[in-house]
């Protein structure tokens, strides 16, 4: 069994190696540590601090008798200790060295008289730029141990994330599904992955952060699937051997093992391929679904490319070419292996849609002791096709926020499932089909 999911080692100066197992919204980071005098201080600066979950920081393999959290502010001034800086004043500039600072005032050496004075920030020019000029707030865990057996430490970050990009192309009825995975490095240092599994499912993430940050989104933010921009074109190529499939874990998410060594610069995103996945058979549709509605519609059929999930697929950007064309894009949610799924790629304008609805009767009636209204409408709905090859239509409305419904067959074709209405079919070239569902339902009076 593995030890370590993912390997960080920050490229600038020396640094302990730290294992990553990366989830579409946050990481968790496992690095190991070494006690002093039977203390361990954890201390997390501005870069990351927004970035860490307070509630999941802690240490493993070690006996944790107390720990103290505090909170200091750090002066932007401080990072100018000991470096070299011009200082104004009416007769010139002055080259000098910042010997000490308090508050806002600086002790700083002359050059070239070797005497010291104070001055402010005001007062000063730079060769060298300061990495800001903001205080900077910092926050120390200090954890006070016992026995250790080579202490881990542990905490979530929203700083290293993952996401999928998927790519259907179809040939004929059957198509194959590619994929990518991209690897985001939000942080402000580069890293160096030498393995790495990728998670995928639906997680609850923590909520808590610190005072000194904005609140997080709400949990259902970070369960919807993706829907921003990408270029599938700018994914570097890698060996398509790099990423497994996915397997299940007994937690219920799901696993992607990466074998591939890569490096992610700050600030920067690294997309590494996933295994691709055949599809046997797609089917090509032109559906209108809706809710049940008392008015009169009419428009066009969407254009729907509809197939099982060959594996377990994390929600995300989904792109589909059929016969090497650009067809459209959209978006999917998570999808167990086996799901069927829909993807709507755009509108068909050569089929259309016109729903009239007409009340025939309306009365007042006794239900288990209980006045009801009870409605009889009729819904007329012609399908028209100017296309000149035969097209597989669907169209189907919901009738679920009705109550007590039924559906009354007046033309052939009727598909119910659950507590709705439509029909599915083949509309031949520049076709015209007339439906007629005849529905009752009933309301409190």
């Amino acid at each position: 069994m593995k030890k370590h999911i993912l390997t960080l080692l920050v490229l600038s100066g020396a640094a302990q190696a730290a294992d990553y197992r990366i989830y579409p919204t946050f990481s968790e980071v496992l690095e190991q540590v070494t006690p002093q005098n039977g203390q361990y201080t954890f201390t997390i600066d501005q870069n990351d601090l927004c970035q860490v979950f307070p509630s999941s920081i802690g240490l493993k393999n070690a006996e944790v008798e107390s720990y103290l959290v505090t909170t200091r502010t750090v002066p932007w001034l401080s990072q100018l200790q000991g470096k070299r800086v011009a200082v104004k004043d009416s007769y010139g500039v002055h080259p000098a060295i910042v010997v000490r600072i308090e508050g806002q005032v600086l002790l700083v050496q002359d050059e070239v008289t070797k005497r010291y004075y104070t001055t402010t920030a005001a007062s000063l020019e730079f060769f060298e730029a300061p990495s800001t000029f903001q205080d900077q707030t910092e926050v120390a865990y200090q954890f006070q141990l016992g026995q250790t057996d080579q202490p881990e430490l542990h905490y979530l970050t929203g700083a290293v994330t993952w996401k999928p990009l998927y790519a259907l192309e179809v040939e004929g009825d059957s198509a194959t599904l590619r994929a990518w995975a991209e690897v985001s490095n939000q942080t402000a240092k580069t890293l160096k992955v030498d393995h790495a599994d990728l998670f995928g499912g639906d997680v609850n993430r923590p909520a808590q952060k610190f005072p000194s940050c904005g609140g997080y989104a709400p949990q259902a933010y970070y369960n919807k699937a993706y829907d921003g921009l990408a270029d599938m074109a700018a994914a570097p190529i890698v060996a398509q051997e790099a990423v497994s499939v996915p397997q299940a874990t007994a937690g219920g998410i799901y696993k992607y093992e990466v074998s591939k060594v890569f490096e992610v610069p700050s600030r920067a995103t690294y997309a590494l391929p996933l295994q691709d996945a055949d599809v046997p058979e797609v089917k090509r549709v032109l559906t209108h679904i809706q809710n049940f509605s008392y008015g009169n519609q009419k428009g066009l059929l969407d254009r729907v490319y509809r197939f099982e999930a060959p594996e377990f697929l994390l929600g995300g950007q989904f792109t589909v070419r059929d016969e090497d064309f650009f067809i459209g894009e959209s978006v999917i949610a998570h999808a167990a292996k086996g799901k069927e799924l829909s993807v709507q790629v755009g509108s068909a304008p050569e089929v259309t849609y016109d729903r009239t609805i007409q009340m025939l009767s309306q009365e007042r009636v006794e239900v288990n002791n209980l006045d009801r209204i009870r409605e009889v409408y009729l819904v007329t709905v012609v399908l028209k096709s100017f296309k000149d090859a035969p097209v597989n239509v669907e169209y189907q409305e919901s009738m679920n926020a009705l109550g007590r419904t039924w559906v009354v067959l007046e033309d052939q074709g009727k598909v119910v499932r659950e507590n709705n209405f439509g029909y599915q079919g083949i509309l031949q070239p520049e076709e015209e089909k007339t439906l007629q569902f005849k529905l009752q339902t009933e309301r409190p009076y």
